[in-house]
């Protein structure tokens, strides 16, 4: 804890006004204003706790809010300058207000003791007693509106006009909504016209479920327009008006100092901010306190040594640092931004803010030609430091025994590798996907839609748990890639949202291009299925520019290091991470498998007959496996050796691993985890154990390895892998094995 802090006091919830996208007056008959005794105790507590953790004067700015503060009496404020004047802390004041009573009533004390704050703020730079106050007003809607009827902007000018003649100055918050968007010269000029010394810029907050209120929410592309279109008009005003906070920003941008950041974007509220409310109920900010969550206690029954050990925020701002914001070329900047912006739409106060979309547009427009140059460094610095480079399967068959005993001991432990976990989920159009009707994998152990909850019950739990996000498959390509089932598809998807699901695969390339997936879940990574087969890199780029945030790639390409090499380009352009299918041993180039999951994507409700045990099916893998005992070699598989699994990692980012619908493979996908995770030299142990079991020459793996990179799966015109098969035909002989 530092050696001061601000503490935001709210005395009353009263307010004379009744603003549109506002909450706070309602609550006004809910409490009794603050007296004087229960100031004198905030005082008295915080002077205790910094007494205890520093020997010199501890320096605190109460900034007074409502409410309105301007319906307290002078004579409380009076009582509150006498309490200052006394006190062995260092203490200023200061005050935001709607300005409306001012011009009305004689506040003698009160401008005295923001006055005070003045001096104590200044007390290197003597200057002429003035008091300062911070206010509201909408000059582009009539969304502030008085109780009594009467018009808010009059009442509010002649206040303004009085401030002038007494000589105060006086600055702006500034909430922006829908009505704003494309106002911004307006909205500019109108505070500097009136002689405010600066502006606050926020976006519309959640207390009331705003977001997506039809009059006044805006999306997030709005949000970021707007920000992007007033630094345009403050930067042709040479920069004249104090904007918080693009002036912080640009001090950032400028010289590298992140000394000026306010407190959604320092990551250091809990060290520097609290809020008392009228009756002594301490809040970590007084967002926290509207939106009425994570209260820290009361002064009338705790102190501030207990409160202030909670560090909420702190927690947060770690948590986002090595998860959902990791790698961010903009984290100096934001830090996930204010809780508040996140809580009301996510229900989770681990989420970053809802407004980073807008807040990035923003970035990379002020940095210009730096942009890139960030993007880039940050980039190849995650991709160094980076761990989380396999997505993982959630088997649909896993007991809870399992779950309990060993899954989740394993994710404790080897979190760090995990990229995210994907999983089934079966809900309106998607009654199956590409592993097969629910049915064939649910009906003979559990009630499929109970099944259903179950999973994802366990999944957000492993995702609050551990910080690992977790991803729900929607891959069923034959689900028509229509309006009404996008629309359809939105409808179910929103409660999952809500409880806290960040990531989908989703079937069709359309569904993105209309935009309304990214404006009903703005914070969701969307993913490409593997069964569209993007393989060029065209087809990677055209994903990238339709939205995609995860880009699936063909599995085809584990052997074909020039097309890697090309995507590799493609992605350093426009770094959109490429994952791919890893160990499905299936056969590379299958000819089968579009069938293969046309049979599954088709299945209806009642089939319970996997496509391999099928009598065409069974002509397929099945057949191709006793045909040649070296079939496993020509299968699409992860490399044997560590060397080989980091080169690969030059050209994709994430392996995703198999075993959604099978034990055997899910307990192999997690023995690669293992291996790579425990730095061993051999990765892919299964694979290795084929190798020898047949008892294969060590340089003739050697080279089957290095061909094999480049092969493209022309098996028609190659021998490289049954020369690796008979290379073992003298070994197995000595031993007495048959050898065919």
């Amino acid at each position: 804890m530092s050696k001061g802090m601000a503490v935001i006091v709210k005395p009353t919830y009263a307010c004379n006004a009744a603003c549109d996208y506002c909450e706070v007056y309602k609550w006004g008959d809910l409490f009794k204003p603050m007296d004087k005794e229960t100031f004198a105790l905030l005082e008295k507590k915080l002077n205790e706790h910094f007494k205890k953790i520093t020997k010199d004067k501890a320096h605190i700015t109460f900034y007074w809010l409502g409410g309105e503060p301007l319906m307290m009496s002078d004579e409380f404020y009076g009582d509150v300058l006498d309490i200052t004047k006394n006190s062995s802390m260092q203490i200023s004041h200061a005050m935001q207000s709607n300005l409306i009573p001012y011009a009305k009533k004689d506040f003698k004390n009160l401008k005295e003791l923001l006055t005070n704050f003045r001096k104590v703020k200044n007390k290197d730079k003597p200057q002429k007693d003035k008091f300062v106050f911070s206010t509201s007003a909408d000059p582009v809607s009539d969304a502030r509106k008085l109780k009594n009827g009467k018009s808010y902007d009059e009442a509010f000018l002649k206040s303004i006009f009085q401030l002038k003649k007494d000589g105060a100055g006086y600055a702006a918050v500034y909430t922006v909504h829908s009505g704003s968007i494309g106002r911004e010269k307006e909205i500019y000029h109108y505070f500097k016209n009136l002689g405010f010394n600066g502006i606050n810029i926020n976006a519309m907050c959640d207390y009331a479920g705003k977001f997506s209120d039809e009059e006044f929410g805006m999306s997030v592309k709005d949000y970021g327009t707007f920000m992007i279109e007033m630094w345009k008009v403050w930067a042709r005003d040479d920069y004249k008006l104090n904007i918080t906070p693009f002036n912080s920003w640009k001090k950032l941008r400028d010289t590298g100092s992140e000394d000026e950041l306010r407190c959604y974007n320092d990551g250091k509220c809990d060290a520097s901010l609290c809020a008392v409310g009228p009756n002594g109920d301490v809040f970590t900010c007084d967002r926290a306190m509207q939106a009425k969550q994570l209260p820290l206690g009361s002064i009338k029954k705790d102190s501030f040594d207990e409160m202030f050990k909670k560090k909420i925020h702190k927690k947060r701002v770690s948590y986002l640092k090595e998860n959902d914001c990791k790698g961010c070329a903009w984290w100096s900047y934001c830090k996930g931004s204010c809780p508040y912006e996140s809580r009301g739409e996510y229900e989770g106060r681990f989420e970053k803010s809802y407004w980073c979309e807008s807040y990035k547009m923003l970035f990379e427009y002020i940095n210009h030609d730096k942009a890139t140059k960030s993007i880039n460094y940050m980039q190849k610095r995650e991709n160094k430091n980076s761990k989380k480079i396999f997505s993982l399967p959630f088997t649909i068959g896993m007991s809870d025994k399992y779950y309990h005993d060993e899954f989740l001991p394993f994710l404790a432990k080897y979190k760090d590798f995990i990229y995210d976990i994907y999983f089934t989920h079966y809900m309106p159009p998607f009654e199956n996907d590409a592993m097969g009707t629910k049915d064939i994998y649910t009906r003979n152990h559990d009630n499929s839609e109970e099944k259903n909850k179950k999973i994802f019950s366990w999944m957000m739990d492993i995702q609050k748990r551990f910080g690992i996000k977790v991803s729900a498959t929607f891959n069923n390509i034959l689900v028509e890639p229509t309006k009404e089932n996008l629309d359809l598809f939105i409808q179910n998807l929103k409660p999952l949202y809500k409880k806290g699901l960040r990531s989908i695969t989703i079937p069709h390339y359309t569904w993105m291009s209309d935009g309304s997936l990214k404006r009903a879940f703005p914070d969701m990574t969307i993913k490409n299925t593997i069964l569209k087969n993007v393989s060029k890199p065209q087809e990677y780029v055209d994903y990238a520019k339709n939205g995609f945030d995860v880009i699936n790639i063909d599995r085809y390409n584990l052997r074909d290091r020039d097309n890697l090499k090309r995507l590799k380009k493609a992605y350093d352009r426009y770094k959109v991470p490429m994952v791919i299918l890893a160990n499905e041993w299936c056969r590379g180039l299958c000819p089968a498998m579009s069938e293969h999951y046309q049979y599954n994507c088709s299945n209806g409700s009642g089939c319970s007959v996997k496509f391999f045990d099928t009598a065409l099916g069974h002509t397929t893998c099945p057949s191709w496996g006793r045909e040649s005992e070296w079939y496993s070699l020509k299968n699409a598989n992860l490399p044997v050796f560590r060397k080989d699994v980091d080169e690969l990692l030059q050209y994709v980012q994430i392996f995703k691993l198999h075993g959604r619908s099978d034990m055997k493979l899910f307990y192999q996908s997690l023995d690669i985890i293992k291996s790579y995770a425990d730095g061993d030299d051999i990765v892919f142990k299964e694979l290795y154990k084929f190798m020898q079991h047949f008892k294969y020459d060590k340089k003739k793996i050697e080279f089957w390895n290095k061909y094999t990179k480049n092969c493209k799966f022309e098996c028609w015109d190659c021998k490289v892998c049954e020369d690796l098969h008979k290379s073992g035909e003298k070994a197995r002989q000595a031993q007495g094995e048959l050898v065919f």
